[in-house]
């Protein structure tokens, strides 16, 4: 479970995000602990992931280590993750991850400022809207 909170205006914005760790067993949410980053600033683009942890840090480590700092490669990667998920696991050593191709398996947000357009602009790739890109403006107008 992630919590995090994007207050969008045209030129500026404040963006904060939980840092709660939770499992669930047998439908009983359990705290692990306080200490997990789900907020982070790459070069001008403000991300914060949600979803299954393992899989939103392997998401953000490759675009931070990627040469092509993006949007457009931001989904790409996040596309490339979840469609070899299980191959991912398995090389990190993630114990049965069968279960984690879900609705809930991953959601990343992003803002970026777009001098095109002159105002700031939502991303959002999330796995319950089938991993899709979507953009929103400040009035929160899907484009």
């Amino acid at each position: 479970m992630s919590l995090y909170v994007f207050d969008i205006y045209p030129k500026k914005a404040t963006v904060s995000a939980d840092s709660r760790m939770c499992c669930q067993k047998n439908g009983v949410a359990y705290r692990i602990h306080d200490d997990e980053q789900k907020l982070f600033l790459v070069d001008d683009i403000i991300i914060t992931i949600g979803g299954i942890a393992w899989f939103g840090r392997y998401v953000i480590n490759q675009f931070q280590q990627s040469g092509c700092r993006t949007i457009k490669h931001l989904h790409e990667i996040t596309l490339d993750a979840a469609a070899n998920l299980d191959g991912i696991a398995e090389k990190l050593g993630v114990p049965d991850s069968r279960h984690q191709n879900s609705d809930c398996a991953l959601e990343v947000c992003a803002l970026q400022y777009d001098e095109r357009y002159g105002y700031n602009i939502f991303y959002r790739i999330a796995a319950s809207a089938g991993y899709r890109l979507e953009r929103f403006d400040v009035d929160g107008i899907i484009h």
